[in-house]
């Protein structure tokens, strides 16, 4: 008789080198914030990368058995690209990336802000929900929509 044997899943290494060494890196739909090497259970991630100056880039990449490492290059952006006026999207939504400017246009201004210095976060109160932004980036970092009422999307 045989038996039947099944590998264990156990979180990989998952690091991304970006260029410019200034870029910012984030997993979407990840609430935990990316960090070089942090062990991430075996998937297919959308790694999203953004800087200054640069386009900003989303890459699919799947992660297994192996630690995995990515390298992303972004491009530049090109002079009329750069002195363009900036337009927003007007979407119905934010997600986790989204800026904070694009959440307070959708949700207006949060009911209560709690600062936390030592863990570079801001976390806005909006009834039962709320909203965790990078005060590093300026960015949605997650979000807990209890209360129903925040215009997220996954």
């Amino acid at each position: 008789m045989g038996h039947a044997v099944e590998l264990a899943k156990v979180p990989r290494p998952f690091t991304v080198a970006a260029t410019p060494a200034t870029a910012q890196v984030w997993l979407d739909g990840v609430s935990a914030r990316y960090r070089a090497g942090m062990l991430l259970p075996w998937s297919e991630y959308r790694v999203m990368v953004s800087a200054l100056g640069h386009k900003t880039t989303a890459v699919p990449v799947l992660h297994g058995v192996e630690p995995t490492q990515v390298r992303i290059t972004l491009e530049r952006m090109t002079e009329p690209e750069l002195t363009a006026p900036v337009v927003a999207l007007k979407l119905p939504h934010f997600t986790r990336g989204s800026h904070s400017d694009e959440v307070l246009r959708l949700q207006g201004t949060p009911s209560e802000i709690q600062r936390y210095d030592a863990l570079g976060k801001e976390v806005w109160s909006y009834g039962y929900s709320t909203v965790e932004i990078d005060l590093q980036i300026g960015r949605v970092r997650q979000w807990s929509n209890s209360g129903g009422n925040l215009k997220v999307r996954m």
